[in-house]
């Protein structure tokens, strides 16, 4: 519950501030030229607003994921809190802290390969 909470909030300040960085020139523009609030916001505001805020917004996503194994010293079960069980009965701690090891870090780098191949392309543009 806590870390839903605190991820929420952080969340929350990232859809805000990326929304605050869209030029108020462009919004401006926008109405201007007659679009409805509706309109500006689908077609200017959050485009700007996604491509500022998607770094960010993965970057927390990555920072969850890996919050996610303190929830196993909360004895929530868990990848971590399963290993725990397993090697307490086998003994054979290693292999299997070796194994989940290798999938958060097949996770994580899936997360963040994402992440680059969804913003690059943006970034590109932008310069």
């Amino acid at each position: 519950m806590a870390l839903s909470l605190s991820a929420g909030a952080f969340y929350a300040e990232i859809f805000r501030a990326g929304i605050l960085s869209v030029p108020k020139g462009h919004i401006e523009a926008a109405r201007a030229t007659g679009m409805s609030r509706t309109l500006t916001l689908r077609r200017i505001i959050l485009p700007q607003a996604f491509r500022q805020m998607l770094p960010e917004f993965f970057n927390e996503c990555v920072s969850v994921f890996k919050g996610t194994t303190l929830v196993s010293l909360v004895m929530v079960p868990d990848l971590v809190y399963g290993v725990n069980l397993v090697s307490s009965y086998t003994g054979q701690a290693l292999p299997l802290y070796t194994g989940i090891a290798l999938i958060y870090f097949f996770i994580v780098f899936l997360m963040t390969s994402v992440a680059e191949k969804l913003s690059n392309p943006w970034r590109n543009k932008a310069s």
